[in-house]
């Protein structure tokens, strides 16, 4: 029961850190609550969920399995997160344009897209990448099969919000409600 409740106990941390974190940087400098829920992406929630399933399984590898950098490692991640970041820098600017000048650097918007699209993407995709290739070299990594099915299945969840996200398009209520361009922070008088 133990190793349950830690799983549990992580993915929680992961969502009040994460969810926790946007609903506090909109309540001190934005004066508002962030919509959690109707007016928010399928990606963000419940997909976002899926990153701190798929953070578990790699951090079970890595901590509980006692999984190891081999040598190479910088030597694939660097590259890896250069190019990265490089997509994420392209993929940031279409991203941003769905929003006006002021929404799009909203303290919100901000995190979300220094969190989302590069820290957490970054570990997650190296992390993966590093296990795919140990694997691949016939070195035992998993402790169980539990962790590859858990982040795959975490994976497709979140691709599968993502692609619902594409295929039902925000309305401009919806764009505005995620990242408002009317902010101001908590200690600022109103006009």
């Amino acid at each position: 029961m133990a190793p349950l409740m830690n799983c549990i106990l992580f993915v929680l941390m992961f969502c009040c850190v994460w969810y926790g974190a946007m609903l506090l940087i909109g309540l001190v400098f934005e004066s508002r609550l962030v919509p959690m829920l109707k007016l928010q992406s399928r990606a963000f929630f419940p997909g976002d969920i899926a990153l701190g399933v798929m953070l578990l399984a790699l951090w079970r590898e890595y901590y509980e399995y006692n999984a190891h950098f081999p040598g190479y490692w910088l030597a694939v991640s660097i590259p890896l997160t250069i190019g990265l970041c490089i997509f994420n820098v392209w993929l940031l600017k279409k991203d941003r344009a769905y929003y006006p000048k002021r929404a799009a650097n909203s303290p919100t918007k901000l995190w979300h897209d220094i969190a989302g699209f590069f820290v957490i993407e970054i570990v997650i995709v190296n992390s993966a990448l590093l296990l795919l290739i140990e694997v691949i070299r016939g070195n035992q990594c998993f402790g169980n099969l539990a962790d590859p099915i858990m982040f795959a299945v975490a994976f497709v969840f979140y691709e599968f919000c993502d692609i619902w996200d594409m295929t039902h398009p925000a309305t401009r209520n919806q764009v505005n409600a995620r990242h408002t361009a009317d902010w101001k922070p908590i200690w600022k008088k109103a006009p």
